[in-house]
C-alpha cells in the first residue's frame, strides 16, 4: 500500500470537500 499516495489523495479530497462547503454556505448567506 503506497501510503503517500493515498495520504494525497485524501488530502486533496478534504481540500474539495472544503471548497465544496464553503462555495455552498457562500451562496446560503
Amino acid at each position: 500500500m503506497d501510503w503517500k499516495k493515498l495520504a494525497s489523495l485524501y488530502k486533496d479530497f478534504l481540500a474539495a470537500v472544503y471548497s465544496a462547503a464553503f462555495h455552498f454556505f457562500s451562496l446560503a448567506v
